[in-house]
């Protein structure tokens, strides 16, 4: 067993002292019993000395000393002492002669199970000592706390003696070393297992205590895990060796156990096979089935067990309440096999009976029998109660009884349930408060209705029904009751009750549950306390409810004033700070007796009582143990204030803030705490700060694992640790983050090697988890628009082990012409050849890491050719867009891209489209025939959101400027006006040459109110420069509005500029003006909103938006020119958020509030991923 401390103290027992005989008389003897170690009683020195007994032979005598405790006597054969393991019979000789002889010298030595390396101390005595009782109780003392630079210490110990002569002895003190551990090495060798499952089974770790003999132990528990879970002939090797200096001069331990597992080949099932008992086969074949360990898997028996768990629950589920499964391991023909014994039992349902207010479906689900494990009547009964009163009725009556005998095969589990009135709280009232006593509160609720509040919102996130979507319930009167602390507060008139149809809204906010208040007082407690009332008391909660007097009618109930006063609540001590308050008295709370006939109004009230004491002033902080740092920087840091009060909240935040900035520079072993010393009358404290600061760890190695196809020097480029410098959290974050950007790894850990083992220079191992290498899906089929079609996907994720990315995505689509079922598509694509028949699209990527510019850039390439072939017209597009990313930091990044693309667009006679809602109005977002456009565009981005698709609190800013450059085929003939490429070509002579920047931003903030519930802003604005006068904006770059990320009561790109918004205003039919008006885009944009995101449910909550922007065409119609009006137009409306484990879903609803003549003024349907 493991010694403790505590046995190096004067509580080792002396096991006694032996002499020497002469051969002969070495047998034949009987020996004394030995003490074992631990178990004898605490040394105490005697008060006198300890007087011989008269010499003789035979059996020795037993001494007792003056304090009562026997001194037993250890026997020693030939002149040999044996410190532990002694014969059964040695020569044993009196004592007596022995004692106050003159001790020559002290031996110190180890015992044979003791660990060896450990140097025992040397002890030495003056001349002329004599040898006594006392003097080996204070001898054994010494040598216990002598542990030397060996390593180690000492758990017992024993004393013997050995003559040396007529007058003199030798004192021999044996001793058993034990060591702590500093850390524990475990080497599993691919077994699958973690270090720290082994760690627990063994019930070792930094800071145990072992000895030698512990080693047997370990090894039997070792070896019974390894054959629990499938690997009977495994191997473990246990060694204990000296921990590195630098750990032993911490006291954390002074060795290391290394344990190191051979797990070998493991035991596998060859086949499984099932046994129903007490039950039909057939009716559950269907979940034996589904039993979780398979055939050719390890025999490992909590996996086993788990799995008969499972199908136990699932047999349960089914109605089988009664059902148990057993699993053994047993040989069948030289393999392994899994017997699964299943009972069912008899098929029960459940049954409720008077029930009211709750259908079958809530009961069951409250009763949870598809999960639950212990099906008693009185579990079962008990969990219905709960449900009840946590619902507001206090006085449910509920008994549960079983139908169904031992052959029948279905029995009924019944609950008979009278519910009575639902019980809600009229009045909180709170006896020790006044308004003087909040005066200084700063954070915490500083009235009745700041408490109430906070009560309320405790209840409805604990209690059931506090949703946004029921009613809200009638407000619980809170109140101060002045005075000294008796008194009930409670109105004496008479008070309607009785019986009432049962609320439909559960009403959380008006429910009392002892249970859910005691933890709402401790909330409150923790606030104030927080706030500088470092002995404020909150609570307990005492309710009072009144009986209604006999004869009362049913449906009325008139109250009896209760003769018991309440206690007084409010006491303080004689310094001002609040004593302990008293219980709730039970006699204050009315319980219905159907026996007695004695009934209870429906209506409570709750005294809470809440003694805030003095407030604690921060007067002074301290920092112990700092050596590293200067304590201005350590307080600075802190973020303390003296003056301000001493708030445990923020004195637990200064501590995570110190451990921070110790590991930010290295100190990675670094240990914070903090002590409060308040002042006798707790007006003033001052903190303490113990730091331990540690060795700075430095960085000795680096190690990374888990790359098999990535190559070592792409990883180590992008490691920002570095061998002899610090070991930073800055410099792990970071090199996660650079390691991450590489897209080629799942996920990314750095920690240190052995982590629980302090030391200057430690190894730093870095482990990656490789994503799957290849992408590869094709698809084919026919459709009746396209035709023919087949694509596919390719993808290398990890081209030659340098982490490129490569990609490409792509389909081709063929209607041959017998096919094509429309006559006016077969016109239209008579004259086309056979590539301008083949519909399709490829896209492509190419991501590298390695730009020759160092880790922070990294670099891409996308491609993306597009022949969309339609009824009426084609577009044809081809583009390629290289790409140089900076991020000098997780949520900053810089990018440049230059492009290049080709557009071409052909019209088959006269395209009709009036509503640019109209899939074929894309056809207008590139100029008729075929152009060329440059661009350059550079962007920045500052992301500070906690969640990109779901933000709850952060700021977000990106700005964007392109330049583009655009000709129509054939333009760049100086002697042709720009616009016009070729006479005979009317399609070709709609687009002048582009020239302009694109400026655009979007700024958008997220500011948290109360749990989920929060407020978000965003603006969206930009505009399009020309460079030259005659330039105009190439189509596909203009500014739209509309749709689910812009102006929600609108369709997608519909909402028309306010320039041309006012022409059409002037004509004479404005709805067909604007029915002309396909392109709705405009070069100048401005497109704030915001909402309010209200939570219903962990995974559902609505929204309350407002949507605000306009659009501008003409440069001359711009708000800040002459003439220029600045208008903005509104979309209003709800919606809805799904919140799923990846990304929340959206769908809002959108209302014009103004609609304009030829605008819809609503839009039913905007769905969208993730929120902005």
């Amino acid at each position: 067993m493991m010694g403790r401390r505590h046995t190096r103290v004067l509580s080792a027992w002396i096991a006694g002292f032996a002499v020497l005989l002469p051969a002969a008389r070495a047998y034949g003897q009987a020996a004394p019993t030995a003490t074992p170690p631990g178990q004898g009683a605490p040394p105490v020195v005697p008060s006198g000395p300890v007087q011989p007994a008269p010499n003789g032979g035979g059996k020795p005598e037993a001494l007792v000393d003056p304090s009562g405790l026997p001194v037993e006597v250890r026997g020693v054969l030939e002149g040999e002492f044996l410190p532990d393991f002694l014969p059964r019979d040695p020569a044993v000789a009196a004592l007596a002669p022995y004692l106050h002889r003159r001790v020559t010298k002290v031996v110190t030595k180890l015992a044979l199970d003791s660990f060896q390396d450990v140097v025992v101390p040397t002890i030495t005595v003056p001349a002329d000592t004599r040898f006594t009782t006392e003097l080996a109780r204070a001898l054994l003392a010494q040598a216990l706390a002598g542990a030397d630079s060996g390593g180690g210490r000492f758990g017992d110990g024993s004393v013997g003696i050995v003559p040396s002569g007529d007058d003199a002895v030798t004192v021999v003190i044996t001793l058993r070393a034990q060591k702590v551990l500093g850390d524990v090495s475990v080497d599993l060798h691919d077994a699958p297992f973690s270090r720290e499952e082994l760690l627990r089974v063994l019930e070792v770790g930094p800071g145990t205590e072992l000895s030698a003999g512990d080693i047997p132990r370990l090894a039997v528990v070792a070896d019974e895990f390894f054959v629990k879970r499938g690997y009977p002939g495994a191997r473990i090797f246990f060694d204990v060796r000296r921990a590195p200096r630098s750990t032993a001069d911490t006291g954390l331990g002074d060795a290391v156990l290394v344990i190191d597992v051979a797990p070998g080949t493991p035991l596998r099932l060859a086949r499984r096979s099932f046994v129903v008992a007490a039950g039909d086969f057939g009716e559950v074949a269907g979940e034996l089935e589904k039993y979780k360990v398979k055939a050719g898997e390890r025999a490992d028996e909590d996996t086993i067990a788990a799995a008969d768990a499972d199908l136990e629950q699932r047999l349960r589920a089914r109605g089988f309440f009664q059902a148990t499964v057993r699993s053994r391991v047993v040989p069948d023909s030289g393999t392994t096999r899994l017997a699964v014994e299943a009972t069912l039992g008899p098929r029960s349902e459940v049954r409720f009976e008077g029930a009211s207010h709750f259908d079958g479906d809530a009961l069951r689900g409250a009763l949870d029998l598809e999960h639950e494990t212990e099906r008693s009547a009185a579990h079962l009964g008990d969990k219905l109660r709960v449900f009840y009163k946590n619902r507001g009725f206090l006085d449910v009556d509920l008994t549960v009884e079983y139908r169904g005998g031992p052959l029948d095969k279905l029995h009924l589990l019944v609950f008979h349930i009278v519910e009575n009135n639902k019980v809600v709280v009229r009045k909180r009232v709170y006896p020790c408060l006044t308004a003087g006593a909040l005066a200084l509160v700063e954070k915490a609720p500083r009235d009745a209705t700041a408490l109430g509040n906070e009560i309320d919102s405790f209840l409805e996130e604990a209690l059931p029904g506090g949703d946004l979507t029921r009613a809200a319930a009638p407000a619980v009167d809170d109140a101060f009751t002045l005075g000294a602390g008796r008194g009930s507060g409670l109105p004496g008139s008479f008070v309607p009750g009785g019986r009432r149809a049962a609320p439909l809204d559960l009403e959380p906010k008006r429910t009392f549950v002892p249970e859910t208040y005691a933890r709402a007082a401790d909330h409150l407690q923790s606030l104030y306390r927080a706030d500088g009332y470092l002995a404020a008391v909150v609570g307990p909660v005492q309710p009072l409810r009144r009986a209604c007097a006999k004869g009362t009618p049913p449906d009325q109930c008139l109250p009896i004033a209760s003769k018991v006063a309440p206690l007084d609540v409010c006491a303080v001590d004689a310094r001002g700070l609040p004593t302990t308050p008293p219980d709730p008295d039970p006699r204050l709370v009315c319980v219905p007796d159907a026996a007695t006939g004695a009934t209870c109004e429906s209506e409570l009230d709750l005294r809470i009582p809440i003694k805030l004491g003095p407030r604690t002033i921060l007067w002074d902080v301290q920092f112990q143990g700092a050596r590293a740092i200067a304590p201005s920087d350590l307080l600075a840091e802190t973020g303390l204030s003296l003056g301000s009060a001493a708030s445990t909240v923020a004195l637990d935040d200064a501590r995570r803030k110190l451990l921070t900035y110790y590991q930010a520079r290295g100190y990675a072993f670094a240990q914070v705490k903090w002590v409060l010393d308040k002042s006798p009358d707790n007006t003033r404290g001052r903190a303490r700060f113990e730091i331990a600061e540690g060795d700075l760890v430095l960085v000795g190695a680096i190690e990374i694992h888990g790359n098999p196809r990535t190559r070592e020097a792409i990883l180590r480029k992008r490691i920002v640790l570095e061998v002899g410098q610090p070991y930073t959290t800055a410099g792990v974050r970071r090199t996660q983050e650079l390691l991450g950007a590489l897209g080629v790894f799942s996920a990314v850990d750095i920690h240190l090697e052995d982590p629980y083992l302090p030391q200057k220079k430690k190894t730093v191992i870095v482990t990656v988890t490789e994503r799957p290498l290849y992408v590869l899906e094709a698809s084919g089929g026919f459709y009746t628009a396209e035709g023919f079609r087949v694509g596919g996907e390719f993808g290398d994720r990890n081209v030659l082990g340098r982490a490129i990315s490569f990609g490409v995505v792509g389909n081709v689509a063929y209607l041959p012409t017998p096919l094509v079922i429309d006559p006016v598509a077969r016109a239209n694509f008579g004259d086309l050849d056979f590539g301008a028949r083949v519909a399709g699209r490829l896209t492509a990527s190419l991501q590298f890491p390695e730009t020759g510019l160092g880790p922070l850039f990294r670099g891409s390439i996308d491609a993306l050719a597009v022949h969309d072939l339609q009824r009426d017209f084609y577009v044809r597009k081809f583009a390629v867009a290289p790409t140089l990313t900076f991020s000098p930091a997780r949520n900053f990044q810089i990018q440049f891209s230059p492009s290049v693309e080709a557009n071409a667009t052909r019209i088959f006679g006269d395209l009709n489209v009036t509503d640019p809602s109209d899939p074929r109005a894309r056809a207008f977002l590139y100029p008729r025939g075929s152009t060329y456009a440059f661009a350059q565009k550079l962007s920045v981005s500052w992301d500070r959101r906690d969640n990109s698709l779901d933000a709850t609190r952060g700021t977000f800013f990106s700005f964007g400027a392109e330049h583009v450059d655009a000709f129509p085929v054939g333009s760049t003939d100086p002697t042709k006006p720009k616009c016009l490429q070729d006479a005979s070509d009317p399609s070709a002579a709609n687009f002048c040459e582009s020239h302009f920047v694109k400026l655009q931003t979007t700024i958008a903030g997220y500011v948290p109110i109360r749990g989920r519930l929060r407020f978000a802003v965003e603006l969206r604005a930009g505009m399009n420069v020309p460079l030259v006068a005659s330039s105009k904006t190439y189509p596909d770059r203009l500014f739209f509005l509309g749709g689910a990320e812009s102006m929600r009561a609108y369709l997608p790109n519909t909402f028309i500029p306010q320039d041309q918004a006012d022409t059409i205003q002037k004509s004479s039919d404005p709805v067909k003006q604007a029915a002309g008006t396909i392109v709705r885009g405009g070069d100048l944009l401005i497109n704030p909103h915001a909402e309010l995101r209200i939570p219903l449910s962990d995974s559902l909550e609505t929204v309350v938006f407002v949507d605000a922007g306009n659009l501008w065409r003409d440069p001359a119609s711009y708000p800040w020119r002459d003439g220029g009006r600045f208008v903005l137009h509104y979309s209003v409306g709800t919606g809805i958020r799904l919140l799923t484990p990846v990304f929340p879903l959206a769908l809002d609803i959108g209302i014009n509030p103004n609609p304009r003549p030829w605008e819809l003024g609503y839009n039913l349907f905007n769905f969208r991923i993730g929120l902005f």
